[in-house]
């Protein structure tokens, strides 16, 4: 296996120590179809605040708020760079 740069394994370092530096790198595609920067809102901040304190966080929410998003960055996060991690996503239907 090829040895990583120095670089690469402090940033690989900072992506897993701190979720919202992981969300810099990220990219999503809006409601347009643009593929723009992943920068979380104030809603998002607060849920990531949150999570951080109470893993086990059940979200009533309101629609738009970009949760979904946020959800699914942190667990892609979370099956990217933290070992032995898995993670499930369910829906109520197939098409959802």
């Amino acid at each position: 296996m090829a040895k990583l740069h120095p670089k690469v394994v402090k940033e690989i370092q900072k992506c897993q120590a701190d979720f919202l530096y992981f969300c810099r790198h990220l990219k999503i595609v809006d409601k347009s179809g643009n593929l723009i920067p992943f920068r979380p809102n104030p809603a998002q901040v607060r849920y990531i605040e949150a999570v951080e304190k109470n893993p086990w966080l059940y979200v009533l929410k309101a629609r738009q708020l970009g949760l979904t998003t946020v959800i699914a960055a942190r667990n892609f996060w979370k099956a990217l760079l933290l070992p032995n991690h898995r993670v499930l996503v369910m829906a109520h239907t197939h098409e959802a």
